[in-house]
Order: C-alpha cells, then sequence, then structure tokens
C-alpha cells in the first residue's frame, strides 16, 4: 500500500504504509546503527520508534565467516505500520500468498549433506536448521542460521559449508517451470540419531 504521508481514515482504520531500513549488527548481536532505506527516509518519526523497539527487545544473531568467525552484518526490514481508530477493529487479514512453489518446494538429492559428524551439535541440542535461498537450477544463493543453530559459531559455519555442494530438485511453479525458492527450512542432525529431516517455508 503506497499512501502519501499523513494518517488515511478508511472504515474507522488509520492506515500508514510499508517502510523499509537497514540494521547493522556488530559481531556482539547487538545493534549498532539503524537507518532508513531510500524512499523510507521521509517517515522519520516512525522509523525512530521502530528502530527504538527493535534495539530494545530485538534479538539478533551476529554473522560469520566460513570458517566461524564472528562477523558484523547488515539486514534489511520492511515493516507495515497500522494505526488503528479508537474503539475501531484492525480491519482484515493481509490476502494469503499466491500459489506458488510451496505446492512443489525443492528436494535435496544428496541427503547424506543432512548428517553430521557426532559431537557437532552443543547439549541438549538434538538438531540444527538453517534457511537457503535456492535458484532455479537447484544450487543454494544464500545460507541463513535458524534460531536453532548447532551452538557454537564453527557448528554453524558447516552448515553452510555443507549447502555449497548441496544440489536440489529445483521448486516447480503453478505453470511448471522451474522456479527459485527463498527461505526453504532444511534441518540437520547427527550421526547416528534420528534420521535427518527436511521441511520447506518461504518468504
Amino acid at each position: 500500500m503506497d499512501m502519501k504521508h499523513g494518517p488515511n481514515v478508511t472504515g474507522g482504520v488509520v492506515f500508514g504504509r510499508f517502510l523499509s531500513f537497514d540494521l547493522h549488527i556488530g559481531a556482539d548481536d547487538k545493534v549498532t546503527r539503524c537507518e532508513p532505506s531510500p524512499g523510507s527516509a521521509d517517515y522519520t518519526d516512525l522509523l525512530e520508534q521502530a528502530c527504538r523497539l527493535i534495539q530494545d527487545r530485538g534479538h539478533f544473531m551476529h554473522g560469520i565467516d566460513s570458517s566461524g568467525q564472528p562477523q558484523p552484518g547488515k539486514r534489511a526490514m520492511t515493516l507495515r505500520f497500522v494505526i488503528v481508530a479508537s474503539g475501531q477493529d484492525h480491519g482484515p487479514s493481509p490476502a494469503p500468498y499466491p500459489a506458488g512453489y510451496r505446492n512443489s518446494p525443492p528436494v535435496l538429492n544428496n541427503r547424506e549433506l543432512l548428517v553430521l559428524p557426532s559431537g557437532t551439535l552443543v547439549p541438549p541440542r538434538d538438531s540444527a536448521s538453517i534457511w537457503v535461498d535456492i535458484d532455479e537450477r537447484g544450487r543454494v544463493k544464500r545460507c541463513r542460521i535458524a534460531r536453532q543453530g548447532t551452538g557454537s559459531d564453527t557448528g554453524d559455519a558447516l552448515l553452510c559449508r555443507k549447502m555449497e555442494t548441496a544440489r536440489f530438485e529445483p521448486a516447480v511453479g503453478p505453470d511448471g517451470k522451474k522456479v527459485a525458492a527463498r527461505s526453504h527450512f532444511v534441518t540437520f542432525t547427527e550421526q547416528g540419531k534420528m534420521e535427518p529431516m527436511r521441511m520447506e517455508a518461504g518468504e
């Protein structure tokens, strides 16, 4: 919803708009800087409030390099600001995502990559997960550690290194063509424990 600055009242609901900003995360997991993205700079009052809340309440995980060393990083975020008139309902829920690759998600061919060496997971963890972006050729283009990592930076780096050699059957769109898939959820387990699982999720 692209609206001019200032409230727009519809049926008792006052809508703002979608605003984007960049968060800079230090190697110590703390937000070091929060700045508006191009196109959102005119809404500093809303962004300042959002930045304060994120810095006070947000929980972030630092980036790591290929050897597992903590690194600072940057994350782009977009928020939809909705202001509700007093005593009014917030309006209809957002429309569902259109049908797409969720009906035919990527499939990992070399599933042996999902088995970790014994001792990789820090107790009491029995699994670790990542999100990966997969292109239409079935190659992993981006890897991010999910909330349930291995418990160590070295172990987390291993998860993403494994995905460098991963080969997926690409996702298929409603028209039958191969498509890229974002934020595909992949779960690892240790050797000798339960069978590795694979789940799907997308943005």
